[in-house]
């Protein structure tokens, strides 16, 4: 029951079990009724409900069809008539819907109950006439559901009439109920500012949530750089390489940049990025060999061990 052409007159929607649509009946206002376009529907419409899905303020309509193993969903036109929207996939005999905000949010949701697969299912609205499958709570073939408030929290509870076993399984809504949790030591790889987010999957009794991004400081990365000389003993003029290897090699898909120079003492010998660098000495003696890593935005320079060179 709804006013399905905004003229502030109850109107009836009747799922016709067997034919496969609905029965719209617009009322006059002194009890007669004005037969209207019969929307289509899936197979065996067994149950209709009244709401607002896509926040127009015109009455739209939810009806699960248990052959089909779907539900209806049709956006009202505002003046009786009605537009299909994206059908939802229900369990299996599809029996009954219930309306209301679940999640909070200021947007209708949606529960199904299907009796053969022995569940409710929550749809959560997304404000355009469409939903998202959210969680299965399981029973003994729930049959019809009801929403109320029956902890007295301002928050809509929801029962369903189970037909395997004569009982009422009630559902206790915890979108109120918050809970917290402390993470310490998180360092975020790199340097610079990096933008996080964290997000709680949901399980059965609670929904799935997501925090805004926050901005956290990177942690540059810490380098080791070893140094490899081939070969140790070399001639005049024979070329040696000098091979600068960092590690990490790569964290989180970072990769070290940069470049490395080669110093004998202190006397630099040439930069290149990290890998071989080739060189030759014009006298002999012995040299203190050095790799320097310069680092990057990411990671941290570092040195080397002294490697010692033979020049003969």
């Amino acid at each position: 029951m709804g006013d399905f052409n905004n003229d502030g007159k109850q109107d009836l929607a009747i799922a016709n079990y067997y034919d496969n649509n609905l029965t719209i009946l617009l009322g006059k206002g002194d009890g007669t009724f004005t037969a209207a376009a019969s929307p289509d529907t899936g197979i065996y419409p067994d149950w209709v409900t009244v709401g607002d899905f896509n926040g127009d303020g015109n009455a739209d309509l939810a009806v699960t069809n248990s052959y089909s193993q779907t539900v209806s969903i049709l956006l009202g036109n505002g003046n009786g008539t009605f537009t299909p929207a994206p059908t939802l996939a229900a369990g299996s005999n599809a029996d009954s819907v219930g309306v209301t905000d679940f999640n909070l949010d200021g947007i209708e949701d949606l529960a199904v109950s299907s009796s053969n697969s022995d569940a409710v299912t929550f749809y959560l609205g997304k404000g355009d006439g469409s939903f998202t499958k959210a969680s299965t709570v399981y029973g003994n073939a729930p049959y019809s559901v009801a929403v109320g408030d029956f902890g007295s929290t301002g928050i809509p509870d929801l029962a369903a009439a189970e037909s395997g076993n004569d009982e009422v399984l009630v559902l206790r809504n915890q979108a109120g109920t918050s809970a917290s949790a402390l993470l310490t030591g998180i360092a975020v790889p790199g340097g610079g500012m990096h933008s996080v987010t964290f997000s709680y999957p949901g399980n059965g009794q609670y929904y799935s949530s997501s925090a805004n991004p926050m901005l956290l400081t990177g942690t540059p990365i810490a380098t080791k750089t070893a140094l490899t000389l081939t070969p140790v003993t070399a001639t005049v003029a024979q070329t040696v390489q000098l091979s600068a290897t960092i590690t990490p090699a790569s964290v989180g898909g970072l990769k070290p940049t940069g470049t490395v120079t080669y110093y004998a003492g202190t006397v630099a010998l040439g930069s290149a990025a990290p890998g071989v660098f080739s060189t030759t000495f014009s006298t002999a003696g012995v040299r203190t060999i050095t790799a320097k890593y310069s680092g990057d935005t990411n990671f941290v320079s570092s040195t080397s061990m002294r490697g010692t060179l033979t020049v003969k």
